[in-house]
């Protein structure tokens, strides 16, 4: 058995929360195609991500085995000691290929299962919607301009791929109120939305970088995680460059999904 660590590399490092999971899909695919007689068991210690104010932040949502990092820890190699050798740049890409989706699949059945309760969560939201007649929206804005560099498609770029088709059902994730109000106002009868007070109402600052209670962040880690999994469940999902988008459509291969930039 190789066991293995993920940590964070730098405790001044900002990031969002899918950027330490979709990073470790690709590098657990890696490892596996060099040890594939290896079982590899893999820890996420991720308790100095401070502005996340957590006391491990891959513990929130999802279930591992903490007792054996506690005994072997000395046996636990840092992930990233090891060369990725999965060419996966997702930023670059538009497309993804299908032989990474599908490892990426049973990796992420594997890694990263979640808790009870929150299975439970999802799979109530799931039953209550017509999948089959669901086009799913991941509007990721905010800090992008500024953070990244990158710009955000318009609102008119998603309202023109959701008009090719009369849904059922608009699921909205945004990252920010003022954009999830406007697809409500163009969609009312369609729109799903399970934000719950958990997206942010600051159009420059993501949720977790507006002052933010331990209480409020665990919470809209849960949401953000229940609705990164319903993402991946609809037919089709519209998106732009994002961890959490690519940790959708790698979880399930069979998710038609238009990346917008």
């Amino acid at each position: 058995m190789m066991r293995l660590v993920k940590t964070i590399r730098n405790e001044s490092d900002i990031r969002g929360y899918y950027s330490y999971f979709t990073e470790a899909v690709i590098e657990i695919i890696s490892l596996k195609k060099q040890f594939p007689e290896e079982e590899l068991k893999v820890y996420f210690d991720l308790t100095k991500v401070h502005h996340y104010k957590q006391e491990n932040l891959f513990d929130v949502c999802f279930e591992q085995d903490k007792e054996d990092f506690i005994l072997h820890r000395d046996e636990y190699v840092n992930i990233e000691t090891f060369e990725c050798n999965v060419d996966f740049n997702h930023y670059d890409l538009k497309i993804y290929p299908d032989d990474i989706r599908v490892s990426a699949e049973s990796v992420i059945k594997e890694y990263f299962p979640l808790k009870s309760e929150l299975l439970s969560e999802l799979n109530s939201k799931l039953e209550s919607m017509d999948l089959e007649n669901t086009i799913s929206i991941h509007r990721r804005d905010t800090d992008m301009r500024v953070g990244h560099h990158i710009t955000a498609p318009s609102l008119e770029q998603y309202y023109s791929i959701i008009d090719e088709k009369d849904w059922k059902n608009i699921f909205v994730m945004s990252d920010n109120l003022q954009d999830l109000n406007l697809f409500v106002k163009r969609y009312p009868e369609k729109v799903i939305s399970f934000e719950e007070d958990t997206t942010s109402d600051n159009v420059v600052n993501p949720f977790f970088k507006n002052d933010k209670s331990p209480e409020e962040l665990k919470k809209h880690i849960q949401n953000l995680t229940l609705n990164t999994f319903i993402l991946s469940k609809t037919k089709k999902l519209l998106c732009s460059k994002s961890n959490l988008s690519t940790f959708a459509i790698l979880a399930n291969p069979k998710l038609e999904y238009v990346k917008l930039n």
